[in-house]
């Protein structure tokens, strides 16, 4: 005989928890807060031997461009479809991004993971870029997309704003050139030296800044690349300060104000200013140890000399590793006269992987004892 088992109605707070349930299992784990902090730090460590390598193919693999139109959309104020956003994320020309980074670490610059950070459960990482061009940091956005850990976006110190939002307002100057041939070429110089920065034509970097409309000219970013330029060249100091108090009077953020400030005080060799500037930008990205490099620049271009080699031997113990410690030690030492300990130090640069040939052509040519025997 089978038993027949009466079922009652549920109370309505149980089918309301059941249901709950149902779709808390259901539901898909936020990709911003889905990376944990040790796939944040593969991942940083992943993301810094791509650009060093200027592999723009890996770096494709890492980036993920649904995610970067998902941030470009909180800077359309431009009603541009989901369709044309998605579309422009596809155009975003990210292998230029890498290819810039790649040439500058080959002139004798770096591109390093200095840490993660998690910030509205999010996880970030913070690289520092550092050439001849000048220093950087970028912030990185990590997204869970299929499994992997991806770049949603990327927030730059020296434009002191996103790469999403600094695109949108790109698309917006492009729309609002027009069509005529000047105003595309006026945009096709503007873009040359956004993507190419200062890299090793500093000059030619000015040349087209020249070039510019004055309205052009005042935009943020080809002011601070064209100052850059001219702190390179060190050959106007009438010009560069000209640049400097147009890029002061527009409107900056605390990263991109402190870092152009840290690279003028040392072009002119306002000492107190520099360490100054150093140390705020230090408390800004996690205490990066690696400022005291910087400290020591900054001394030996205002003739402190002892107080350079103080730090040179500081930033010697915190990372032998790096190339550009030998590379200053032997100007320091070239410059107190010391010509057999400077060529010593010269060897040891020359034997180290961040060896450039460039740097050493300048630096024989300014102290052309340094390749004599005794």
């Amino acid at each position: 005989m089978l038993l027949r088992i009466k079922w009652l109605p549920l109370p309505a707070w149980c089918r309301i928890w059941l249901w709950a349930l149902l779709l808390a299992g259901c539901s898909q784990p936020d990709p911003y807060t889905a990376v944990t902090e040790a796939e944040a730090v593969a991942f940083g460590k992943q993301w810094a031997a791509a650009l060093n390598n200027g592999d723009a193919k890996k770096a494709e693999e890492l980036f993920s461009r649904q995610a970067f139109a998902t941030e470009m959309a909180q800077y359309n104020f431009y009603d541009l479809s989901k369709a044309d956003i998605d579309t422009r994320a596809e155009r975003f020309p990210l292998d230029r991004v890498v290819a810039s980074t790649g040439a500058q670490t080959v002139q004798g610059g770096h591109y390093r993971y200095l840490g993660r950070f998690a910030k509205d459960g999010r996880q970030y990482v913070r690289m520092r870029q550092w050439s001849r061009a000048g220093l950087n940091y970028h912030e990185l956005l990590l997204i869970k997309e299929n499994d992997a850990v991806k770049v949603a976006d990327l927030f730059l110190y020296h434009t002191g704003s996103t790469v999403s939002a600094d695109y949108m307002q790109e698309i917006r100057n492009y729309e609002k050139s027009g069509n005529s041939r000047q105003a595309q070429y006026f945009e096709e110089l503007r873009q040359e030296i956004m993507w190419e920065g200062v890299g090793e034509d500093a000059r030619g970097v000015l040349e087209k800044y020249d070039q510019l409309p004055e309205q052009l000219q005042r935009q943020q970013r080809m002011n601070y690349f064209a100052l850059l330029a001219a702190i390179r060249l060190a050959d106007d100091t009438a010009k560069a300060g000209r640049l400097y108090r147009l890029y002061v009077a527009n409107n900056h953020t605390r990263p991109d104000r402190l870092l152009i400030d840290v690279q003028y005080a040392v072009f002119k060799r306002q000492h107190p200013k520099a360490m100054a500037s150093i140390d705020s930008l230090g408390q800004l990205t996690g205490d990066d140890k690696w400022l005291v490099f910087f400290k020591a620049v900054a001394s030996m271009y205002s003739g402190q000399l002892d107080t350079a080699a103080a730090y040179l031997q500081q930033s010697m113990k915190n990372n032998r590793n790096f190339g550009d410690n030998y590379f200053y030690l032997t100007q320091l030492l070239a410059l107190k006269g010391k010509w057999p300990e400077a060529r010593l130090m010269l060897d040891r640069y020359r034997r180290h992987p961040d060896f450039s040939g460039t740097l050493e052509n300048e630096l024989v040519a300014a102290f052309p004892l340094l390749d004599a025997r005794e």
